[in-house]
């Protein structure tokens, strides 16, 4: 793995771990804004929930959304996600769905995406644009069985002298990334979000195309790959 190309993302990791350290007994694992103004936020649930909001102080619609969750880690999870809303813009916000899943703040022109695996839940809050972030837990060793469902014919072709499980991960998380950034269902990984060739690092930007639907056109991503997680958000 080669060290991170890029200053600025370096001296966001250096943030990054740091408040990371310093909030390890803290459910709120990190925070962050990037240059592009879209602010990220991660919160790790098998911490202790004090500061998850009470199910009574949700909306009706989101108590209807959480009634649908059985498993207790889904239901952290969606607690997690508006305490972790409301700490990045300081203020309680509810988070209600698309016919199609896709979430949105009620009233507000504010772009949310929402991203959870295992302990990990992700926020990012975009103003004025659309706004797409994945986290995964790794290894998901079952990605490299699925790579002809996300991998379009060049990416299999650049995969193929060797990938490893960590650029798999890149791949994949980057591309529901972009999904949520396009925001249409009708699109899918394979067909309609293409990676350009990248060198792997620690933290970087990732170039990337999307085909089809309202957002057409070039994207940029920033990633990091953590110890048991990577995380990806279109912006840079």
């Amino acid at each position: 793995m080669t060290r991170c190309g890029f200053v600025n993302l370096q001296i966001c990791r250096v943030i990054w771990l740091i408040k990371i350290s310093r909030k390890k007994d803290m459910p709120l694992a990190s925070e962050q804004k990037l240059d592009d103004g879209t602010i990220l936020g991660i919160w790790d649930i098998s911490q202790p929930a004090e500061r998850l909001p009470a199910a009574e102080s949700l909306t009706a619609e989101e108590q209807e959304e959480l009634l649908k969750r059985s498993y207790p880690q889904k239901k952290k999870q969606f607690l997690a996600a508006r305490a972790l809303l409301g700490h990045l813009l300081g203020e309680r916000h509810p988070i209600c769905y698309l016919s199609g899943g896709q979430p949105f703040i009620p009233g507000s022109e504010l772009q949310v995406s929402v991203s959870h695996s295992g302990n990990y839940v992700a926020v990012a809050v975009s103003a004025g644009k659309p706004v797409g972030v994945d986290i995964e837990v790794m290894p998901r060793k079952s990605l490299a069985k699925a790579k002809s469902y996300f991998l379009n014919d060049d990416e299999q072709r650049q995969t193929e002298a060797g990938c490893s499980v960590e650029e798999l991960h890149v791949y994949w998380s980057a591309k529901e990334a972009l999904f949520k950034y396009a925001g249409n269902v009708q699109l899918n990984l394979k067909d309609h979000f293409s990676i350009a060739p990248f060198s792997l690092s620690t933290c970087g930007k990732l170039s990337a195309r999307i085909s089809g639907g309202a957002e057409t056109g070039q994207a940029v991503l920033s990633y990091w790959l953590e110890q048991g997680y990577i995380l990806v958000v279109t912006g840079a």
